[in-house]
């Protein structure tokens, strides 16, 4: 059996009703790909959702993801440097 791999947190952050966006930037130094995940606690809104979306370094949109009240979703994006 192998053993689970730990990721390191890049960025975390709590929105609110007075925050109601985040922003992080980091630096890609080399091509790769990147794994991202979305977690949104369960809330007194089930409907409740948050969007990430992921630019490169031309503020083009190279992913755009959904979690919902009580999920975590991921993707993995590939970056150029």
């Amino acid at each position: 059996m192998r053993e689970p791999v730990a990721f390191a947190t890049a960025a975390a952050g709590t929105l609110t009703a007075a925050a109601r966006q985040q922003a992080f930037r980091f630096d890609v130094a080399a091509p790769r790909t990147f794994h991202f995940n979305l977690g949104v606690a369960a809330a007194a809104n089930p409907t409740a959702a948050v969007r990430a979306t992921v630019y490169d370094a031309n503020d083009r949109v190279v992913a755009s993801f959904v979690a919902r009240a009580g999920d975590t979703v991921g993707t993995d994006v590939p970056l150029a440097a």
